[in-house]
């Protein structure tokens, strides 16, 4: 195995595992599924904010930028 092949797979080992502890640690605060569902007041507006932000960022990444450049071409970027 390769430098890169080993980094890639400490790299995703890592990333998995800090997924894994906000899971966890998100799954204890749950107290029923109103909660998962619509949130609850415990949520701060910073996370509010910056879950808005990340499912923005993942829409114009998805599904916007590849229909410009499917519209526009190169120019799109």
């Amino acid at each position: 195995m390769d430098n890169r092949a080993l980094a890639t797979t400490l790299l995703l080992t890592a990333y998995a595992a800090v997924l894994l502890f906000f899971v966890v640690r998100a799954a204890r605060r749950t107290r029923s599924l109103a909660d998962y569902a619509v949130g609850s007041q415990r949520f701060s507006p910073v996370v509010v904010g910056l879950s808005l932000a990340a499912s923005v960022t993942s829409a114009a990444t998805f599904i916007i930028n590849p229909g410009f450049v499917a519209l526009y071409g190169w120019s799109a970027f």
